[in-house]
């Protein structure tokens, strides 16, 4: 029996005291996991049961309507779509950046300044979209698309595509307060409401009418935008309804990294569009058309992976910025080893698999001649393979304001694609320029970074 001394009592108080913290930071990184792994869940569930509803809805319009009026429901939204790419602010990746920031530090004036910011943003680009299709959506209805009765359509459209740009500030909201469910529901609610507005229209009424099937898309979309504004608003009600007005004043010690978020986070999609939609505009002009369906059909297989890939990135982004704002950099390491790790098991199942039953897939949908298309889909897959493994790295970036050397890294698949151009493109040669560029930037810029954040973790653990 060991005495009683002070120095044995400090000794045990010591010991309970390291096992008490110890314990508790068990008990944050559990709730750490299982919060990714509910998040998850839910993003993939709702992904799911949206495919669904669109596998149920596209008969319900491609059999009741003339394959013209079909497809000037593809050039509406298509429209929106394009107008939603290039007027595109990344109002998500600032609030990613700073709202964890400013909450650390318990700035109300900046995180009242941040907001309110962000939601100007959105209005702005929201007015832009009104006034490019009110202004300029009868002209392309004559003049590009060669059918006036499509204006009539864009202005129907226009209640939905209103609200896009407030899509970027309710998902970074409802992502960093960890509340999923309320993006997710609401996406499953419009998707349902579409459905059953449609199948109203052609069982209850008998209406077979292009504006009706767009309206009825036109009230599932509002659902799944409206709603979530809805509640990211009510969330930061404090910060956004306030009579304390002081401008953006409390953002001007950080101006600087602010617009150079804004600027290379605008800069990385436009990158990426003009590799991606500018190839494939090359590939229209330099290669037969069927050089075009097979690298369209290989795109279309991908979009399993791809969909998987775009579900886990969203749960993730919140929890690095956190973790990286909160220098908790030794359990953010081990959290995008374990991520990376996983994505490589699963993802190389995923790809397996996807080389296994290509053939067959392509054969039970389509005919003999689109197996030609094989080598670019074994192609693109390993491209989408290897940006899988590399999720949390563009978030890691942006927390340790890297973007400005990724986005020289990411230029580089412009070079590949001018490279390519002059050698005879082809389907093959275009999903060679996407792979070579996933392979350079996880090569120049996420492993480089990774290095740097095992250094910090390192640092940190040892001071």
């Amino acid at each position: 029996m060991t005495d009683f001394t002070p120095v044995t009592y400090l000794k045990q108080r010591r010991t309970i005291k390291y096992k008490c913290i110890a314990l508790l930071e068990r008990l944050k990184e559990s709730d750490l996991y299982s919060r990714l792994i509910k998040n998850i869940s839910i993003s993939i569930s709702g992904a799911a049961i949206l495919m669904l509803l669109s596998f149920a809805r596209v008969p319900l319009l491609t059999k009741n309507l003339a394959i013209s009026d079909y497809g000037k429901m593809i050039i509406v939204t298509n429209f929106f779509a394009m107008i939603s790419l290039v007027f595109n602010l990344r109002v998500n990746d600032l609030i990613f950046r700073f709202l964890p920031q400013f909450e650390k530090e318990e700035n109300q004036d900046k995180i009242r300044a941040l907001l309110q910011l962000s939601v100007f943003l959105c209005a702005g680009l929201s007015v832009i979209i009104i006034l490019i299709t009110i202004g300029g959506g009868k002209w392309a209805a004559v003049n590009l698309y060669k059918d006036e009765s499509l204006y009539r359509l864009l202005q129907l459209y226009l209640l939905a595509g209103m609200l896009s740009p407030f899509n970027e500030f309710s998902n970074a909201i409802l992502r960093i307060k960890n509340r999923f469910s309320a993006i997710v529901i609401p996406q499953v609610a419009g998707g349902i409401t579409s459905l059953i507005l449609i199948i109203i229209c052609v069982v209850g009424f008998g209406i077979i009418d292009l504006f009706y099937f767009l309206g009825a898309l036109v009230v599932g979309v509002m659902i799944s935008r409206a709603i979530p504004l809805a509640i990211s608003l009510y969330i930061v009600k404090k910060h956004i309804f306030t009579l304390k007005i002081n401008g953006f004043h409390a953002l001007l010690q950080n101006r600087r990294t602010i617009i150079s978020t804004l600027l290379h986070t605008n800069l990385i999609t436009y990158l990426k569009l003009s590799a991606d939609n500018g190839g494939l505009f090359l590939l229209s002009i330099l290669a037969p058309p069927e050089q075009v369906a097979l690298f369209g059909i290989a795109k279309r297989l991908t979009q399993p992976l791809l969909q998987l890939q775009n579900n886990i990135q969203s749960a993730l982004n919140p929890e690095v910025v956190k973790l990286y704002v909160q220098k908790q950099y030794k359990k953010l390491y081990l959290l995008i080893q374990r991520i990376v790790k996983a994505n490589i098991l699963v993802g190389g199942i995923i790809l397996v698999l996807a080389f296994v039953l290509a053939k067959p897939v392509i054969l039970l949908f389509s005919t003999e001649k689109y197996l030609a298309g094989l080598p670019v889909f074994y192609i693109y897959i390993s491209t989408i393979y290897l940006t899988f493994i590399s999720l949390p790295f563009f978030y890691l970036s942006l927390s340790m304001d890297k973007l400005k050397h990724r986005n020289l890294i990411v230029s580089f698949r412009l070079v590949y694609l001018i490279i390519f151009a002059f050698t005879g493109f082809n389907a093959v040669k275009l999903a060679l320029v996407q792979l070579l560029g996933a392979l350079t930037v996880r090569l120049f810029n996420d492993i480089p970074i990774s290095k740097t954040l095992r250094k910090k973790s390192r640092d940190r653990s040892s001071s």
